[in-house]
């Protein structure tokens, strides 16, 4: 069995939790950042809040366990933080399998065919809204004022002309 590399320094943890992605689930949030180590390393957090030694241990065996399973499917050169909630220990099995595979999809960790399709989507929606930004831009720029359509106070020359027989014609 090829051990796992873990987060174990607070200051890693810490950076994860401000700079990195996060999502959130019913039974447990992740975090995570890319590293430049071309593996994924993996940080375990359970709160006291969860319960006794033996809750939050088994909490964190469940959160090893559904990492481990997963590994393969998972994009590598990432740091990864997950955080136990209290549904970590009632939930079922496949209830936690599927929450992590689906926060794994929203932060884009997954390099499976539906990944590549959401990233692919993702870049088409981007380009989408850019060029409707454009668009958007092209139509506010000021329009200079045609000459035909307006004339310059007292300018004559560009006014359009009056029916014969109207009040302004007569002297």
């Amino acid at each position: 069995m090829k051990p796992s590399v873990t987060l174990k320094e607070n200051y890693e943890f810490r950076r994860l939790y401000q700079k990195g992605a996060s999502a959130v689930g019913g039974c447990m949030v992740i975090y995570c950042r890319r590293n430049r180590l071309g593996r994924n390393r993996l940080g375990i957090t359970v709160s006291v809040k969860i319960g006794n030694a033996v809750k939050r241990n088994r909490a964190r065996r469940r959160l090893r366990e559904v990492c481990r399973l997963n590994s393969p499917c998972l994009c590598q050169g990432w740091d990864m933080v997950l955080v136990a909630r209290g549904r970590t220990l009632t939930a079922p099995w496949k209830e936690l399998n599927d929450t992590f595979l689906r926060l794994c999809r929203k932060l884009e960790l997954l390099q499976d065919q539906q990944g590549s399709q959401n990233a692919q989507a993702k870049q088409n929606r981007q380009a989408k809204h850019e060029r409707q930004k454009k668009q958007e831009n092209r139509g506010t720029k000021k329009q200079q004022p045609d000459e035909k359509k307006f004339s310059v106070k007292g300018d004559r020359s560009h006014a359009p002309e009056k029916a014969p027989g109207t009040s302004e014609d007569k002297p």
